[in-house]
């Protein structure tokens, strides 16, 4: 019953272009991310903006204070080079603190939600990568954005029920605070995570509907071709065209999110492969 196309990719030696500094052209031990999602180096950004008040790629606007560590492109630069047995890069040596000095929640401030560095890090990058007009606040339709793109609950009265539950300030805003009490309580069921890591889960969603440029919860070819381009993935048309067909499991044309990560459970696009496997249950309703 389900389609197994047979493909042979060439050994892909050369990280993906994702994996390299657009300023150093090197590969990133420090990936610092901004809020249009441009990753750098991170010795190499804060020297650009000691003489620059612009991203280098897309010219907005940009401070140091606007960025923020993008742990999960680190872990997978790490994964690929132990992967390919090849060391990765060495991370700059870090300033530390004075042996006696205190480290305050303001150092470390996610201890005051009880969560981990990781899961702090995850969050403010959603908060900033959504906070469209850089106002350090998220409005109803950057929110009710945020939460399609993350598969959380997002119809109106959804997006009401959040803002009466932690808007304390009734300004009809979340800023970071609000936000982060309404997240770290909302932390998907692991079965609905297709067997991946929630960070994992959530990269792959964002990728989905950051390419779906017409905002009609699929995918067709073409916008597949320029996620996978995007990504660093294998892409030759051939390759392209075989991973459509495989996840267009009912012949649709068009590929739906469940599809998308259903495929990506199975399968890793960045890999020499011979055989993609198929999309194999529907675990419940995604957008």
């Amino acid at each position: 019953f389900f389609r197994f196309h047979h493909i042979v990719y060439t050994m892909a030696l050369e990280p993906p272009d994702r994996f390299l500094c657009p300023i150093t052209q090197d590969t990133m031990s420090e990936p610092m991310m901004d809020r249009e999602g441009h990753n750098f180096e991170r010795q190499a950004i804060e020297a650009w903006l000691q003489r620059h008040d612009d991203c280098p790629m897309g010219r907005e606007p940009l401070t140091v204070d606007q960025l923020f560590v993008n742990r999960a492109l680190k872990e997978e630069i790490q994964e690929w080079h132990e992967k390919h047995a090849a060391p990765p890069p060495p991370a700059p040596i870090p300033t530390s603190p004075p042996p006696n000095a205190a480290i305050s929640n303001t150092d470390q401030p996610w201890t005051q939600y009880n969560i981990t560095q990781n899961e702090y890090d995850r969050i403010m990058c959603q908060f900033l990568t959504f906070d469209v007009d850089g106002s350090g606040h998220l409005d109803r339709s950057e929110v009710q954005r945020l939460c399609r793109f993350m598969n959380y609950p997002n119809r109106d009265k959804d997006i009401n029920a959040m803002f009466r539950s932690v808007d304390t300030d009734g300004n009809g805003t979340l800023d970071m605070n609000e936000f982060m009490n309404y997240i770290q309580h909302k932390r998907p069921k692991p079965e609905l995570l297709y067997g991946m890591s929630q960070i994992k889960y959530e990269n792959f969603m964002m990728q989905f509907h950051s390419h779906d440029h017409d905002g009609n919860g699929t995918l067709d070819r073409k916008e597949l071709e320029l996620l996978c381009q995007a990504q660093g993935y294998l892409c030759t048309p051939e390759m392209v065209e075989n991973m459509f067909r495989t996840m267009d499991t009912q012949n649709a044309q068009r590929i739906s999110a469940h599809h998308f990560l259903e495929f990506m459970r199975y399968n890793d696009p960045r890999k020499p492969t011979r055989t993609m496997v198929p999309a194999m249950y529907n675990p419940g309703n995604i957008h």
